[in-house]
């Protein structure tokens, strides 16, 4: 069954001097030659690579530039109609690092933390494959069969590294804590007691990559028709939350509506529900269709 997704995307500068986020998104046409034997064969597939630059006076945006254009440079020229995708994936995150360290050598800031985040991900005939460095998410949004609501799956791990900063005897304390704890002590936040993110320990620095997240050859996500895949900076998913980004999906999911239309109405609730210092934000959205 041929796979096809509308790709769309779309990106705000919040309230930020540089916009540090970058993304590409495109389909592409893969075709195995005719042999003695075969006759040719042509397959489709779309591509996502999303970054989200860090590191001051706008470093963070030239890597994330620079791995975007890395990466995709590196899939195509690395891949043929029989490769495995994962190792093409690798293939883009390897050159995307590489580029990152190119970068950060020739502006003689090659010991800074200056670097960025990668999120990328393969749709082909019905299966995601992804890659994923740092704490930028890729959602799966997928509709329940009983009604139109959407639920929203994040798919990939976060490299955030989380603290709980709590008032103890009129002192401040902060101590390291999981996401899952965090996110239980969030629940009930007040100005003595909250969690929030303080760093990354993984991330595209130009240096070795100890952690990664990915599909590998084993992990395939299938996919099933009216799906709707979002990768995003966190500059979206620490504004708006899945049950309203779930919301967006069951209201523009229906196959008139186009990835482009969903991703912009992503931005609009960005906007809606801006935080004091606004992150940049932005997001690729693949819709899927299976016929």
């Amino acid at each position: 069954m041929p796979t096809i997704a509308d790709i769309g995307g779309a990106s705000i500068i919040g309230s930020r001097q540089r916009q540090e986020d970058c993304f590409m998104a495109y389909k592409l046409t893969e075709t195995v030659p005719a042999s003695m034997y075969n006759i040719a064969k042509e397959r489709q597939v779309s591509v996502g690579v999303l970054c989200d630059g860090m590191g001051g006076e706008g470093n963070g945006g030239m890597c994330a530039r620079e791995a975007v254009q890395a990466f995709g440079e590196a899939f195509a020229e690395t891949g043929s109609f029989g490769s495995q995708w994962h190792l093409r994936l690798r293939m883009g995150l390897y050159a995307a690092n590489a580029a990152v360290m190119q970068f950060k050598q020739a502006e003689n800031c090659a010991h800074s933390n200056s670097g960025t985040t990668l999120i990328a991900s393969v749709i082909s005939e019905d299966n995601l494959h992804f890659v994923s460095v740092g704490d930028s998410p890729i959602y799966l949004f997928q509709k329940s069969e009983r009604s139109n609501e959407y639920k929203a799956t994040r798919i990939n791990d976060s490299h955030a590294v989380w603290y709980h900063y709590f008032m103890q005897d009129g002192t401040m304390y902060q101590q390291e804590v999981s996401k899952e704890r965090a996110g239980e002590i969030n629940k009930n936040a007040s100005a003595e007691s909250y969690c929030k993110t303080k760093g990354l320990y993984c991330a595209v620095l130009g240096r070795t990559i100890g952690y990664l997240d990915e599909s590998g050859d084993k992990r395939v996500i299938s996919l099933r028709n009216g799906d709707i895949v979002m990768l995003c900076s966190d500059g979206v998913s620490n504004t708006i939350d899945e049950s309203e980004m779930s919301n967006i999906m069951r209201n523009y999911g229906a196959a008139h509506h186009t990835a482009n239309e969903v991703a912009y109405q992503i931005m609009q609730a960005v906007k809606q529900n801006a935080q004091p210092r606004q992150d940049n934000a932005s997001c690729i959205i693949f819709k899927v269709r299976i016929d």
